[in-house]
């Protein structure tokens, strides 16, 4: 799907540099921020998915246990903390508008989500959540260290939003974990999370089509009433017209694929499993 979202905005705004192209398709354009976002309207969070999806890897071999995601979860605000400090201090580009939507959208800054998402893996699924007294001390400290640096640099540097919403995501996931409500959990709610990826690309591809189309104001406003009313109705517009294209991509390129996928997996699965037994054969 983000591949064809590459092909569509490319024709749609023009050829752009093999540099933009090349990093897309790699899924690295997170490394620049002239390149983060340029192409794919929203593509900062998929070079941010996939830069988390490399080093999964290293942090299964490292976080075993509720505790260590939560030390890791508390130790990485800290470090997106202060390198989004010492990046505004000393900007690497001259445009402070591109800079300060880079010190969001990059890696850093976003990995403690991802680390949160562990800790409520631990403490939800695997139901581990003892935390040792000597290393209680160890996250404790670091987290009021957190605290106060925040607090001395809190005129200069705001308390990060998307850190306050994910912890109350987080209780969120908790609370839905104990008891499933239908105002949450529902086949709305559950339709629209399995169409969800292909959704969050074509809504720009929609809401950008409705802006070149003039089709953005369905009344006439003339007054506040008017102008809520106005917003429902293109809310409502864009919500039936992106479910009802991605509908179509999620069957058409989504499923398949992930069916691929997981096709290769478990022959790759099949042949680890084979070798291994040869292995253990040819030994014994």
């Amino acid at each position: 799907m983000y591949f064809l979202g590459i092909f569509f905005f490319t024709w749609k705004n023009g050829f752009e540099s093999n540099g933009v192209l090349i990093s897309n398709f790699l899924f690295i354009h997170g490394v620049s921020p002239y390149w983060i976002n340029d192409l794919v309207p929203g593509g900062w969070s998929i070079t941010v998915e996939m830069t988390f999806y490399a080093i999964v890897p290293l942090l299964v071999s490292r976080i075993k246990n509720f505790e260590k995601a939560l030390i890791y979860t508390i130790t990485t605000m800290f470090v997106a903390f202060f390198f989004k400090f010492l990046f505004i201090q000393y900007p690497l580009i001259n445009s402070e508008e591109l800079w300060g939507q880079f010190l969001y959208y990059y890696f850093p800054n976003q990995l403690p989500i991802f680390c949160l998402g562990i800790v409520a893996y631990f403490l939800i699924v695997k139901k581990d959540f003892i935390v040792e007294k000597r290393n209680t001390i160890i996250a404790s400290g670091i987290m009021l260290i957190l605290v106060l640096l925040m607090g001395y640099l809190r005129y200069r540097i705001a308390l990060p939003l998307h850190f306050v919403i994910s912890i109350g995501f987080f209780g969120l996931i908790w609370m839905l974990s104990r008891k499933e409500y239908f105002v949450f959990v529902n086949q709305f709610t559950c339709f629209f999370g399995k169409i969800s990826f292909s959704a969050y690309l074509i809504h720009f591809a929609v809401l950008g089509a409705m802006a070149k189309f003039k089709f953005v104001d369905f009344i006439k406003v003339n007054t506040q009433f008017d102008t809520i009313l106005n917003f429902g109705i293109r809310l409502a517009f864009v919500i039936v017209t992106t479910a009802t294209i991605s509908r179509f991509f999620h069957s058409l390129i989504e499923v398949p694929f992930q069916n691929l996928g997981k096709k290769i997996i478990h022959q790759n699965e099949k042949g680890a499993k084979g070798y291994f037994d040869w292995k253990v054969n040819r030994t014994n």
